[in-house]
């Protein structure tokens, strides 16, 4: 029984850092986006946003790609998951503001003049 329960363990282990590898890093174009739509957030923290989402998501389930959904739709996506992942609010900022940005960039979405 302690074999299954190591190799189901190790199994989504696997799963979860193969589906790290196919989700891209944050961009330049993408820290331009998050920065006029969040003025202070930087590429920087794109990255850590990258790492948390990998970290505290993967556990549970596959990631999803940021393609998957627009960045109005990760915002809430992200919010309505928080409290089942245990994340900081810190940690919900970083997360959202690289799906979204990496979301706006797959999609073409522009930042409405009224949001800058």
């Amino acid at each position: 029984m302690k074999r299954i329960r190591i190799g189901v363990l190790l199994l989504a282990w696997v799963a979860a850092i193969g589906c790290a590898a196919t989700l891209g890093h944050p961009t330049a174009q993408d820290a331009e986006w998050a920065s006029r739509r969040w003025s202070t957030t930087t590429l920087e923290d794109l990255q850590k946003g990258r790492a948390v989402y990998v970290q505290k998501c993967a556990g549970c389930h596959n990631l999803h790609t940021p393609e998957q959904y627009s960045p109005t739709e990760w915002e809430g996506y992200v919010a309505y998951m928080a409290e089942d992942a245990k994340l900081t609010a810190e940690e919900q900022v970083l997360i959202t503001r690289f799906l979204a940005a990496a979301s706006a960039r797959t999609r073409g979405v522009e930042i409405p003049a009224g949001e800058r």
